[in-house]
């Protein structure tokens, strides 16, 4: 993932020079990134064009969230675009970054933007956090017998197998980053589920998408309880964000 990532980096940066510079010469990543920020951003805003939509690039980093006067800026920012129908798009900034590659942090949990999210996620003390991945959700077991979890509490005993071209590092992390936006308070429960057509609608709609998480010692019990506790955080999430989501 890592390669693929560096490889695109490096195109970027050689379009941007005209192929004039030879195959074998290696690029700093952090010029690239800066490299392939423009056309990102262009390919971002052509296809939100597509819906009629005006979109907004956000760049941070972990570090930022330490400063008490960097977070009150990001949260006044985003909520100003949202508040004016303008979508942030919001990116790990790579080149002012401390990480290097692989970017592994001190409790040996790798950081991405599912990490970026949850700590958005609790800035903005959001109702629901969605990861989005190429499998149906979280799953238990092993590899030959496994099963999508259709909610994750952190007490829960479960080994996650792997079932994605990320592998089981992948579902780990965003298994983390969910735990962590639950755990804090901020975030009142986080889904894991596949990228596919409308389903984030769904998701809003109530239907059980994925993989739920809720902060332990949630009330989820039988089946009928289950439907009572889970409908709020489900269908009930933001009633007022659901005319604006509806309209994509």
């Amino acid at each position: 993932m890592v390669l693929h990532r560096q490889y695109l980096l490096s195109g970027s940066m050689q379009s941007h020079l005209g192929g004039q510079v030879d195959d074998n010469v290696h690029f700093y990543e952090k010029a690239c990134a800066a490299a392939g920020q423009s056309g990102l951003q262009s390919l971002y805003e052509m296809l939100f064009s597509q819906y009629h939509l005006a979109c907004s690039q956000v760049l941070a980093s972990d570090a930022d969230f330490r400063e008490p006067q960097v977070r009150t800026n990001l949260q006044r920012t985003v909520r100003a675009l949202l508040d004016v129908g303008i979508i942030p798009v919001i990116n790990e900034n790579d080149v002012i970054t401390r990480r290097t590659t692989p970017l592994i942090n001190e409790n040996k949990i790798a950081w991405d933007n599912d990490s970026l999210a949850a700590l958005f996620a609790q800035e903005m003390t959001v109702d629901l956090m969605v990861l989005l991945t190429d499998v149906d959700g979280i799953f238990a077991g092993t590899k030959d017998k496994r099963t999508l979890l259709s909610r994750f509490q952190r007490g829960d005993k479960q080994v996650i197998a792997a079932d994605s071209r990320v592998g089981a590092i992948g579902q780990k992390d965003k298994l983390h980053s969910c735990i962590r936006a639950v755990d804090s308070g901020a975030v009142r429960a986080a889904v894991v589920a596949k990228a596919q057509q409308g389903v984030l609608l769904r998701i809003i709609n109530g239907e059980r998408v994925g993989t739920l998480f809720v902060a332990d010692g949630e009330p989820i019990g039988d089946a009928e309880v289950e439907e009572q506790h889970i409908d709020p955080l489900y269908s009930g999430i933001a009633p007022q964000a659901r005319t604006p989501v509806s309209k994509l």
